[in-house]
């Protein structure tokens, strides 16, 4: 039963971070497309702006407001990702923590039903011993009732 619950623990464990591993990849790989996608068009626009032979003012003011706002949304992104690690992370030592706590218990649990073998095994063995003098004064009873005590000078009784 104790192993049962150490494999599920694993188990657990197991798919906890398997799941955490898999949440973060997906979330890096919608950021980098993201990312490559709006490089591409910042590229295009880029390209756009070289080719173009008038050098406004405005226009390089305005691009530069635009990749302030995503950078702030990148960061943004950054934080939240973050966030979701931390709690994956502190899910993640909850759950290790509980395993060794239920692994430290199980070897108390061990250590106490070894004692009380080793214990049952002791009183077994004086059981026995008990027994079987018990069943030698037994027989020495009857034999003396049998044959009588010749020290005693008393005749055999019939003691049954």
């Amino acid at each position: 039963k104790l192993k049962a619950a150490h494999a599920k623990i694993l188990d657990n464990v197991e798919i906890v971070q398997e799941r955490t591993s898999r949440i973060l990849q997906d979330q890096e790989r919608d950021l980098l497309r993201a990312f490559r996608a709006r490089l591409f068009d910042v590229q295009t626009e880029l390209e756009k702006e070289k080719s173009k032979k008038d050098d406004g003012a405005g226009a390089w003011i305005e691009r530069s407001r635009q990749l302030e706002d995503e950078v702030e949304w990148a960061k943004e992104v950054a934080d939240r990702l973050e966030r979701v690690n931390q709690s994956l992370t502190q899910e993640n030592s909850r759950l290790k923590t509980q395993f060794q706590s239920q692994e430290d218990d199980r070897s108390f649990l061990m250590q106490q039903l070894v004692a009380a073998n080793q214990e049952n095994d002791k009183a077994r063995t004086e059981y026995e011993n008990m027994e079987a003098e018990h069943k030698r004064l037994v027989d020495q009873q009857a034999y003396i009732a049998k044959v009588g005590d010749k020290s005693s000078g008393f005749p055999p009784t019939n003691a049954s």
